[in-house]
């Protein structure tokens, strides 16, 4: 008998009649492959969530801007300057009371104040006007006329898209006004609120905050709180040190995962060969390959693994929607996925390795 449609006919059929005959078998290996591939999932996605909110954060904040915020007491308080950032880039500095304005659109505005010159500066940075007063907005149109206002005092403002460059700021709708405007207000205790967005040439962003942070230590300014510098340095730092925690416990996970897969399969895959030896025996006395006969046993393995991985795909997506929402769109990612199936079929080749061992016996052995 040689390799043909017939003989894989008889192949799969015989597969399909000895997990009949003891269908918890297969159902065991299925379960145990389903089972461990859908924590595995989960562990990995989580860390695959982990990642993408901190290139959400590290995006959103810019990897050529910096913030320095200063709380200020008194409203005497003078803003903090900052010399040695602007021959590296442009510099913007806000007063940013504790206060809202109210929108004639029916919306509120955080109150920030600058002074007239800073109009250009704000231009610079990408705003599309360059006078005072401005309301910076991620929701209304460019150019729409807005009133805003608080208490008895009132400002027409064009509304402005806020640019990428002043996201570091936090603020999705900001109302940026002088201080004569609301003079009550320019009264307040707040926050001076530095933005510094380098140039390409200026050195880089990790040695710029680190610098900075020196300063501010050496020249302490008396404050009750001293300013705190706010860049996505950190993040990135966090998130090279989360990407090596998820490629560590993905190593150890697909290994843990492949030897149990290993362990269980190969032992199902022994002892349902011990039991059909003699018809195997039979088979290769009529000139069927070992070779043959082995690819048959670990198809078997390879099939169930990977019926197993997809039911824990399915498995693990449900499982991450009921108690995570945010988690399910990164379980089929194929950084998540890829690994614990490649440890699926890994195990499911080291389970067959047995029965290529059991093979090696001579065919009179098993039939005399």
């Amino acid at each position: 008998m040689s390799t043909s449609p017939s003989l894989l006919g008889y192949l799969l059929r015989d597969t399909l009649v000895r997990w009949r005959g003891r269908v918890s078998a297969p159902l065991a290996r299925l379960a145990a492959a389903g089972s461990l591939a859908t924590a595995a999932l989960l562990v990995l996605a989580s860390f695959a969530l982990g990642a993408a909110t901190l290139e959400e954060r590290i995006a959103q904040f810019g990897l050529d801007a910096l913030v320095v915020r200063t709380p200020l007491r008194r409203a005497t308080d003078p803003a903090p300057s900052f010399p040695a950032l602007a021959d590296h880039g442009r510099v913007l500095t806000l007063k940013v009371p504790y206060a809202t304005v109210e929108l004639d659109t029916g919306g509120r505005a955080a109150l920030a104040f600058a002074a007239d010159d800073d109009g250009r500066d704000l231009a610079a940075l990408g705003v599309g006007a360059d006078r005072l007063p401005v309301l910076l907005s991620s929701s209304l149109p460019p150019g729409m006329p807005v009133r805003a206002g608080l208490g008895p005092w009132w400002v027409a403002a064009p509304a402005a898209a806020l640019p990428p460059a002043l996201r570091p700021l936090g603020l999705d709708e900001v109302l940026v006004a002088r201080p004569g405007d609301f003079p009550l207000q320019a009264e307040l205790p707040g926050t001076a609120v530095t933005l510094f967005a380098r140039d390409p040439a200026a050195p880089s962003l990790a040695e710029l905050a680190a610098a900075l942070a020196t300063v501010i230590r050496a020249n302490p300014s008396g404050r009750d709180a001293a300013p705190v510098v706010q860049s996505a340095v950190p993040l990135l730092r966090e998130l090279t040190a989360l990407r090596a925690s998820w490629l560590g416990y993905g190593a150890l996970l697909a290994t843990v995962l492949a030897a149990t897969i290993a362990v269980v399969f190969g032992s199902g895959a022994v002892l349902e060969y011990e039991a059909a030896a003699y018809t195997t025996a039979l088979l290769r006395s009529f000139g069927v390959g070992r070779a043959t006969l082995w690819l048959q046993r670990y198809a078997e393995a390879a099939f169930l693994a990977n019926a197993g991985g997809l039911l824990a795909l399915a498995a693990a997506g449900v499982a991450a929607r009921v108690a995570l929402p945010q988690l399910a769109a990164h379980v089929p990612a194929a950084a998540v996925w890829l690994p614990v199936f490649a440890a699926l079929n890994a195990g499911a080749l080291a389970a067959a390795v047995p029965v290529a061992v059991a093979l090696r016996r001579p065919v009179g052995m098993v039939l005399h």
